[in-house]
């Protein structure tokens, strides 16, 4: 029982620390200077109204986005097992927080309230499963690090084995996961956002 409320409190932790990160990514995108705004501005423009998007340019953006997303995967992992990985893995999921607050901001106000639907097309389905895996990762991956202080410099007993094989796992669920973000940012999400598209034309 007791075990099972402190991941209760490890998993609300990292939930708290992306929902800061996504509060710090809104406000930052408020505070921008004008000449950033209207950057800003065109390149979310240019994002919602693409009409050239083709079949090989969503292969591209899948290509893309794979490489982008099996890096932070093996970068979140390898830290795992770094032992003085735990700030850093920490930061990396803060981080994913404020850019998503950041767009959703930036959103907002071009848009104002059709911006909610561009949010809701924006976000969904990638980056809500996106942010489910990486506290997945997160949390087995600072649990890691903090087992294997335990064991290197505390002495503590660990069955080296089978906790490999269990982040092992963790490493391969994450994988097949973050392919089906990419698959879904790349063709599904392109479809929802074209429907946006024609709201604000």
């Amino acid at each position: 029982m007791k075990r099972r409320n402190k991941e209760i409190k490890k998993y609300i932790f990292l939930i708290t620390l992306i929902i800061i990160g996504i509060i710090f990514g809104i406000v930052f995108s408020l505070v921008l200077s004008k000449s950033d705004k209207l950057i800003v501005t065109n390149t979310i423009n240019s994002y919602f109204t693409n009409k050239n998007i083709n079949k090989s340019i969503m292969i591209d953006n899948f290509k893309q986005s794979i490489v982008s997303n099996l890096f932070y995967l093996g970068l979140v992992w390898i830290l795992g097992m770094s032992i003085i990985g735990i700030p850093i893995i920490l930061f990396m999921l803060f981080g994913k927080g404020f850019i998503l607050g950041f767009s959703i901001g930036s959103i907002l106000r071009i848009y104002h309230l059709k911006g909610i639907i561009g949010v809701i097309c924006y976000i969904f389905p990638h980056h809500i499963l996106s942010l489910i895996l990486s506290i997945l990762l997160t949390y087995h991956s600072t649990n890691m690090s903090i087992k294997l202080f335990k064991y290197l410099f505390l002495k503590k007993e660990m069955n080296v084995k089978k906790v490999m094989k269990k982040y092992l796992n963790i490493l391969i669920i994450c994988g097949v996961g973050y392919i089906i973000c990419s698959f879904s940012e790349s063709f599904i999400s392109f479809k929802i956002i074209k429907l946006f598209s024609k709201i604000i034309n």
